[in-house]
């Protein structure tokens, strides 16, 4: 396939934390900005060409207090985005929220918690959405928890506005996906060691998939109709302490996804060919001191697609309040699509550097 994408993108993100007794306030500001430059024909740029430039602004602040009947949050946050595209315009949309939740013992054996999130979207009005988590403490070591939520997902600029004909065309008269989830799950922990292994199921309504009638047309997002996923998961983790400077850890996690969509259309759809079935990840990490270093696979299955395995490793290093670190993302450069006939990156290395100011007194 001769074609290439380059994507150059910068992120800031500044955060703080004040004590003030019982009462915590965390205020955060982040900016992603980004630009994306898709050649369907990397030799002949005057057609096939995607340009665009997008910005998102993040503002959020959270607060915690502890009373005698539980532990109370409050937050307010707000998502400012952009978009100046060569094939999907010029748009913007806000979108702003707030939320309240009560944490607190229902006697000696149980904890709950009980919240509620309203959400403001200048494109698509106010919704409000509750949720529950429970949680039984069997013994010292195991814990059974269950929770119900709702939420939603709004339509990327993407999906409402995209005109890339003859492949894709987006549908400005899309709604959101509204979608209830429901989990059980029974956890076992004892000093560096867990274990947690789960079910879920989650229901969306107006579910958003591009779909077209034949071969021959271009795939649109619609709301497609009633997507239902049941989910098993386990995860496994444990530590061993070598000595008084070293440490040494693996995690494995295993997921399983059976996904069922409720419509009377014949259509073909894009997420019946895209959508992730098996899903298996193992981990080691090693540390010594200030240094440290990450091993991750990723062994994924989707629905019509064969198996492939993704291999990361990623090396820390801390000094005082500096931490640098570098890494591998898919070290043997595996081939292989997670959208459609797009390949994902091959071998990509990084190199990065962070600073965290400590103990600041205002």
């Amino acid at each position: 396939m001769n074609s290439e994408e380059l994507v150059e993108s910068s992120v800031f993100s500044l955060s703080s934390k004040h004590s003030f007794g019982k009462l915590t306030l965390s205020p955060r500001i982040s900016n992603r900005y980004g630009e994306d430059d898709y050649r369907f024909y990397k030799d002949d740029l005057s057609k096939g060409r995607s340009l665009h430039y997008t910005n998102a602004l993040m503002l959020e602040l959270t607060s915690r207090l502890v009373t005698k009947i539980g532990t109370i949050g409050l937050g307010v946050e707000s998502r400012l985005e952009t978009i100046n595209s060569s094939n999907i315009g010029k748009h913007n949309r806000n979108n702003h929220g707030a939320y309240g939740e009560l944490s607190s013992r229902l006697g000696e054996k149980i904890r709950g918690t009980i919240g509620l999130y309203a959400n403001y979207n200048t494109d698509y009005g106010v919704q409000v959405y509750p949720g529950m988590d429970l949680a039984y403490l069997i013994n010292a070591h195991w814990r059974f928890s269950t929770s119900i939520g709702s939420g939603q997902r709004i339509p990327s600029f993407t999906d409402l506005y995209l005109e890339q004909r003859p492949g894709n065309v987006g549908n400005e008269f899309l709604q959101p996906e509204n979608a209830w989830s429901y989990e059980g799950n029974i956890q076992y922990r004892k000093g560096n060691s867990s274990i947690k292994a789960g079910y879920f199921y989650r229901s969306i309504s107006d579910f958003i998939d591009w779909v077209r009638d034949n071969p021959s047309d271009p795939y649109s997002p619609t709301n497609f109709g009633k997507n239902k996923v049941h989910g098993l998961y386990v995860r496994v983790q444990q530590e061993f302490q070598l000595n008084g400077t070293q440490s040494f850890g693996y995690t494995a996690s295993y997921n399983y996804l059976h996904p069922r969509l409720e419509t009377s259309a014949q259509t073909q759809s894009k997420y019946t060919l895209e959508s992730l079935k098996h899903q298996f990840v193992a981990g080691l990490y090693y540390r010594k001191h200030d240094f440290s270093l990450n091993v991750l696979n990723r062994l994924l299955k989707r629905e019509l697609a064969s198996a492939y395995n993704v291999l990361d490793i990623r090396v820390n290093y801390q000094w005082q309040d500096f931490l640098l670190y570098s890494e591998i993302t898919n070290l043997f450069n595996t081939s292989y699509n997670e959208a459609g006939a797009v390949p994902m990156p091959a071998r990509w290395f990084a190199l990065g550097l962070k600073y965290e100011w400590k103990n600041i007194k205002i």
